[in-house]
């Protein structure tokens, strides 16, 4: 068979197109293949197994065709079905990218153009893709393209069959010929895009408009277009591109060309200008050459942000108006932890890896909580603090001198000015000295409750003190209610529908500041559920799922034990626990023998674990493996309790138990 594919983690991969096809035994008999495709006519092809192992695939072309052989039905209708497949298909990992795989496809002999491709994931067969839908998906990114090239192509036509009709008397209508050609030259020079083209040696042609060295800042004639291009683009898309062009050049197939071009990056970065590249195949002599409209979107993309940053903004200014306590607060206590916090964390800690890593936990948990309350730059702020961090812990650099080198050169208002400024430009000046608003001030509160206990008889104590409690608490409801704008802001991030939110329960009232690192935290247990919890759209309609994912928060009371049962839920994709294993012996955090012996609900549980995490790859998001453990450090601080139940294809629970304070 060939050999699978490295794991990739970006771009569209293969997995997202995935269906189950039957499969059959290698022992089987033909008259059960024949049976099978007979009774499902939809059916295209099987994959054969022999024991767990995948063996290989029979389309359904293939199978008719042996059996209209002569003495081909006698042959094989009583005989292993074996002897009928292919033992050598194409099979790719689960995430491989789709335009790695249309490449690898199409330069499959003729007679296996359209068998399906087999997809493993961890090297277990999870499914197959047909050509059909894959080619589909892959022309998709080029239709925006199209219609703009058919005006282009109209009028390129046009000039064209002018050119070709003049050439008929090229004595008698020269001049007129030479009057045509510099009129469109003029046209193309003025267009506002560019326009160049090259053949298989990449060398750009003379002909190329103005604008194009407007755009790329350089004279282009006889420069390679593949060196000019390559490095605008990382190591994974230029090699991409180089195949793709490489292909498109030794192709002799129409249909196959339009798949190679849609594998090419379609924009680009030079200098500060966003440039749309538009490819369209051309013949000049029966020589093969693509041509390139290049078109200056960079005010668009500039207006796309700033309706984007202004979007941002009117959140801040809406969250800053109606949780000015809570914003203030973190001010103060990123202050706090900057200026003395951590010189008393390295100086109070028994080791040098545990302070780093508590104040790499803190410093997470802020750029969650700040963006949970939609202060943004703060946020991105923290994330660049956070990737400074990361790269000490990389350098075996944990050291408290380390450590305070870097702390001593960040200032607290370096990281919160923007946001600030944005908020008292708004609200006022006056907005930074606003205390939280209570009825009555919290201290008189208190005496009150003095007096209540002192004065009156007890069971009017227990009538009264109540509905004095109150007044300085919240209700657990309307805290998890505010981190449903937090929710939609991720998965806007993460290109999801926003969930539906739903609070629920019992209406337990709270002193927040109690469980304030609980609450605090608690905003790396949502980002998860809509990161990893939470599926694409296609995903949840492939298994019947509403596009909108579910998040549910159920309060309980529970009296008997003076306790509070939090249980936060999702109905995504769930939790893998051979994954889990998977990523823990990767880690390091277990070893293989411990690995073998853990039940599937300790291993999901391993979650909450320092360091570990299913992400491949690190973003501002999540993928540090921290976050988690800050929920649960927070939770047993309050001698609480969290654990999870999940279902894979379902959703996850998070049960959180802690005592009422």
């Amino acid at each position: 068979m060939n050999h699978l594919l490295d794991k990739e983690s970006v771009g569209e991969i293969i997995g997202n197109l995935v269906v189950n096809i039957p499969s059959l035994l290698v022992h089987q008999e033909g008259k059960v293949l024949f049976g099978l495709f007979e009774n499902s006519p939809d059916t295209d092809g099987i994959v054969v197994f022999d024991g767990g192992n995948l063996t290989g695939l029979i389309m359904r072309n293939h199978f008719y065709k042996e059996m209209a052989k002569q003495f081909g039905f006698a042959v094989y209708m009583g005989r292993p079905i074996a002897m009928l497949m292919d033992t050598e298909p194409l099979i790719v990992d689960y995430y491989t990218e789709m335009s790695k795989v249309g490449i690898m496809a199409m330069d499959r002999a003729k007679n296996n153009l359209y068998d399906h491709v087999l997809v493993t994931k961890d090297n277990t067969y999870v499914g197959a893709v047909g050509i059909s839908p894959l080619l589909s998906e892959l022309s998709r990114k080029s239709e925006e393209k199209v219609g703009i090239l058919k005006s282009q192509n109209e009028a390129l036509k046009k000039a064209n069959e002018q050119e070709i009709a003049l050439t008929k008397t090229i004595l008698e209508k020269n001049l007129l010929l030479e009057k045509k050609s510099n009129a469109v030259k003029n046209l193309l020079d003025n267009a506002g895009q560019g326009f160049l083209s090259f053949g298989k040696n990449y060398m750009i042609e003379e002909e190329y408009s103005v604008e194009c060295e407007k755009i790329i800042g350089r004279p282009l004639h006889k420069v390679n277009y593949l060196d000019l291009v390559s490095r605008l683009y990382d190591q994974e898309k230029a090699s991409i591109q180089q195949l793709a062009f490489k292909r498109y050049f030794e192709s002799t197939s129409k249909i196959k060309d339009e798949a190679y071009l849609s594998l090419l990056p379609n924009e680009c970065v030079i200098g500060e200008k966003t440039i749309q590249l538009d490819y369209k195949p051309i013949e000049f002599l029966s020589e093969k050459k693509l041509m390139v409209v290049l078109t200056d979107i960079s005010e668009k993309v500039s207006l796309e942000r700033s309706m984007e940053e202004e979007r941002q903004n009117q959140r801040l200014i809406v969250k800053a108006l109606t949780n000015s306590g809570d914003i203030n607060n973190m001010f103060d206590e990123l202050q706090e932890l900057l200026e003395t916090g951590i010189p008393l964390i390295l100086d109070n800690s028994p080791s040098d890896d545990e302070a780093f890593n508590e104040i790499f936990r803190q410093i997470h948990t802020f750029k969650g909580d700040f963006g949970q309350f939609c202060l943004y730059n703060s946020s991105k702020n923290l994330h660049v603090l956070e990737e400074q961090l990361q790269q000490l812990k990389e350098r075996g650099q944990r050291s408290s001198q380390a450590v305070t080198e870097l702390f001593a050169g960040v200032k607290t208002e370096e990281i919160l000015s923007k946001d600030k400024e944005l908020i008292l430009n708004v609200l006022g000046q006056n907005y930074l000295q606003q205390n939280e608003k209570l009825n009555i001030a919290k201290d008189t509160v208190l005496e009150l409750q003095t007096v209540i206990r002192k004065f009156c008889p007890e069971d009017q104590c227990r009538a009264i003190l109540p509905y004095v409690n109150k007044l300085k608490s919240k209700n657990i409801k309307t805290i998890l209610h505010q981190y449903q704008d937090y929710v939609r802001y991720i998965c806007e991030r993460l290109a999801k529908p926003v969930p539906n939110f739903l609070v629920y329960g019992d209406d337990i009232w709270i002193e927040k500041e109690n469980y304030d690192k609980l609450f605090k935290s608690s905003v790396h247990l949502f980002r998860n559920i809509c990161d990893h919890g939470i599926e694409h759209p296609e995903e949840r309609a492939e298994l019947n799922k509403g596009e909108n994912g579910n998040i549910t928060c159920r309060i309980t009371n529970d009296s008997n034990n003076n306790s509070i049962l939090i249980e936060i839920s999702d109905d995504g994709r769930g939790i893998d626990p051979a994954v889990i294993k998977m990523k823990a012996l990767d880690s390091g955090l277990m070893a293989e023998e411990e690995l073998i012996n853990l039940s599937d609900d300790d291993a999901v549980n391993l979650i909450f674990a320092q360091g570990l995490t299913t992400k491949s790859k690190v973003d501002s998001l999540s993928g540090r493996g921290i976050g988690m453990t800050a929920v649960k450090e927070a939770t047993e601080q309050l001698k609480g309790s969290i654990g999870l139940k999940t279902y894979p294809g379902i959703g996850t629970s998070y049960l959180i138990t802690v005592p009422i304070i």
